[in-house]
């Protein structure tokens, strides 16, 4: 896997995990022996329709009883968004974000609907850990919340090297984390592009 989110982290028995940016379902496919063996249920949220396909048949043939495929984008809020789609499969971004450093030409637009850590929290209910890396969203995602939902994820770990108004990630999501009350650890690395991790957790 391309970040080490267990990095702080361990799984735990009957974990409910909301995996935010699955791809073809990497997380999911590295950890599923000690998933299966500790009953944990991975909610995984994707939009790109190849993504998606690779990923649906995985848990169709692996894992129907622990994991769950949302096909749709996390945002600020409940509703559709376009997402851009590259032809380097890793860099599909939201319209709202701009073009990342790396070299990619855009394929086209994919209307996807969108859902907020609100509506993941009403649905699913306590979220144990949320990995997340979906290409500079981060902010929109985390940042317009309210405190209250918070409350209900309570260990993290973001990807938080894109740029976005040209600061990394990071230096908005820190200073909001924990202002919202979590402990942060940090794994910066300003000589490379693409490293920068966060990882959190609430008492």
């Amino acid at each position: 896997m391309e970040h080490d989110y267990l990095k702080h982290y361990k799984l735990c028995q009957n974990d409910t995990v909301l995996d935010l940016g699955s791809t073809e379902g990497d997380f999911l496919k590295e950890n599923i022996k000690e998933i299966k063996e500790k009953k944990i249920h991975v909610i995984c949220v994707e939009p790109e329709p190849k993504n998606i396909s690779v990923l649906a048949k995985y848990i169709y043939e692996n894992a129907l009883e622990n994991a769950t495929i949302i096909s749709g984008m996390a945002a600020r809020s409940v509703g559709k968004d376009y997402l851009s789609i590259a032809d380097f499969y890793l860099l599909h971004h939201n319209t709202r974000i701009e073009k990342q450093k790396w070299e990619y030409n855009l394929v086209g637009n994919y209307l996807s609907p969108t859902y907020d850590l609100n509506y993941f929290c009403r649905t699913f209910g306590t979220i144990n850990f949320l990995k997340c890396d979906i290409e500079g969203a981060e902010i929109d995602v985390f940042c317009y919340q309210l405190m209250c939902v918070h409350e209900h994820i309570k260990n993290i770990a973001i990807a938080c090297y894109h740029v976005i108004d040209g600061k990394r990630t990071h230096e908005t999501l820190i200073p909001f984390l924990k202002l919202v009350g979590y402990n942060i650890i940090t794994d910066l690395h300003p000589e490379a592009d693409n490293k920068d991790m966060i990882y959190g957790w609430r008492k």
